[in-house]
């Protein structure tokens, strides 16, 4: 991430990391970020556009002359042009400030889809328990075959290639559904609910499967331990660092 408020940048990497699982590194100007992203390579970048230094659209210009990772913009500017500007330059997307962390999560997981993110990754997941075939869209637990719903097995799949980070309702919406916009936490509890009454069956156990309340699910493999509650987080009493904080605060504590 490269924004320029110190305070929006550290509320955001909390929500991306607590809502969405994501590991996140913020650069306060544009310079700055030019260098970790040619260092770290990473999936996806959020940049400002308007930066100390090198600004977001001069900043894009420079990444694409190397990496085609998908940039979100995050603009306090509606401005028309600017916008055409950006995405001309190679902008896969943007979000104009105040924005809420749903429709950034929204966002960002319907980008990395497009991109195809984990295209990469080994099509057999394995824990001693559970393995999952991406490819033939088989699931067996303890070697015995686990029938799953289109739905139901990407589902699954989105957590376990994800075990122990939490993917928010809207990440699985999107996955699942292909639907970031739709009615979120309704429908990915019904088909969780679901999904966790046929491993109930199983010697991995619907519990496997947890609730991140008010956010959404994660994986727990077999030898994982219980988590530990969460330490409550700072609270930014001001400006839009704050609105995003006591979104998620309040979220946790619905």
């Amino acid at each position: 991430m490269i924004e320029d408020d110190d305070a929006l940048g550290t509320a955001l990497g909390m929500v991306l990391s607590r809502r969405g699982g994501y590991q996140v590194s913020h650069a306060l100007d544009g310079s700055t970020g030019l260098r970790e992203a040619y260092a770290q390579r990473p999936d996806l970048v959020l940049l400002d556009i308007m930066l100390p230094s090198i600004d977001g659209i001069e900043v894009l210009r420079r990444l694409r002359s190397v990496s085609d990772v998908p940039v979100i913009f995050l603009t306090a500017r509606s401005d028309d042009q600017d916008l055409v500007i950006g995405l001309a330059a190679g902008a896969d997307d943007y979000v104009v400030k105040p924005f809420s962390p749903n429709e950034l999560l929204a966002r960002m997981a319907r980008v990395l889809r497009r991109h195809g993110t984990t295209e990469n990754q080994e099509p057999v997941y394995e824990d001693g328990l559970l393995r999952l075939n991406s490819l033939s869209a088989e699931v067996h637990v303890v070697s015995k075959p686990l029938q799953l719903t289109p739905v139901e097995f990407r589902l699954l799949n989105c957590l376990v290639r994800n075990a122990g980070a939490v993917q928010p309702f809207e990440h699985l919406l999107a996955t699942a559904w292909n639907d970031p916009g739709g009615q979120a936490s309704t429908r990915v509890k019904f088909a969780i609910s679901r999904l966790r009454r046929k491993l109930d069956a199983t010697p991995l156990g619907g519990d496997a499967i947890v609730s991140a309340r008010g956010i959404g699910y994660f994986y727990r493999p077999p030898s994982a331990p219980r988590p530990s509650a969460d330490a409550e987080s700072p609270r930014l009493g001001h400006g839009h660092a704050g609105r995003i904080l006591d979104i998620l605060n309040n979220r946790e504590n619905t």
